[in-house]
């Protein structure tokens, strides 16, 4: 874990992933045409943890959300 979250592979994960770095000082990829949305720019679906228990409850619930057709 302690290398996972190390400079080094946050920059693995954010120039050739393309995923958002979550450790350290490291900007996302500036090379993404679009741009990834900042973090605390991305709208969460409002969703109960509490209900997700079940596969087929999970599946309604991302389909409400719209993130499943």
């Amino acid at each position: 874990i302690g290398y996972l979250l190390s400079n080094p592979a946050q920059t693995y994960f954010s120039e050739e992933i393309n995923e958002y770095p979550l450790a350290g000082d490291i900007p996302p990829n500036p090379n993404l045409d679009p741009p990834l949305t900042p973090l605390n720019q991305v709208n969460a679906p409002d969703i109960d943890l509490s209900k997700l228990q079940d596969l087929e409850g999970t599946l309604n619930l991302l389909r409400q959300s719209g993130v499943l057709p």
